[in-house]
């Protein structure tokens, strides 16, 4: 990466997994990495939860945390973790697909219909959600596409 790195920004995300889980959380770019704070168990167990933890190298007791609408990291990854990003046509720029860990990571940045958010966090703004305190720009409740965009290609250069 030559250029400098982007502003720090973070937004409303779902993270898919699999045909019918997504888990709520934020996806944040903090200046230095890139991290999916969850919230909530949506349709996964404790068992599935700490599974897709360890899947991204953190600690299967997480999903207590997550079980208990609790933020927890999913994943934090480094500029050389991220190889690439595809928005795919279908999904509008409301969706998309990161390469990390050496393999892929989907995202949502709207709703999926299948998902409700946990019921103590309806409502509440995302500047009370992300962990990063260094964040320069807080969007709506709405994830700006073109910032990700931005932020994505920055990192793949």
């Amino acid at each position: 990466m030559s250029n400098p790195l982007p502003e720090p920004y973070a937004s409303r995300a779902w993270l898919l997994d699999g045909p019918i889980c997504s888990l709520s959380g934020v996806l944040q770019w903090t200046g230095e990495h890139l991290e999916f704070i969850g919230f909530g168990s949506a349709m996964h167990t404790e068992k599935g939860l700490g599974k897709l933890l360890e899947s991204y190298g953190q600690p299967a007791a997480g999903a207590k945390g997550l079980i208990n609408e609790e933020p927890t990291t999913v994943f934090s990854a480094a500029p050389n973790e991220f190889s690439g990003y595809k928005f795919p046509w279908y999904s509008f720029k409301k969706g998309v697909n990161l390469q990390l860990f050496n393999g892929t990571v989907k995202f949502s940045l709207i709703q999926p219909q299948n998902t409700k958010l946990p019921p103590r966090l309806v409502g509440v703004g995302i500047s009370e959600l992300v962990a990063a305190k260094s964040i320069a720009h807080i969007p709506a409740e709405k994830a700006d596409s073109k910032t990700w965009e931005a932020i994505f290609q920055a990192l793949s250069e």
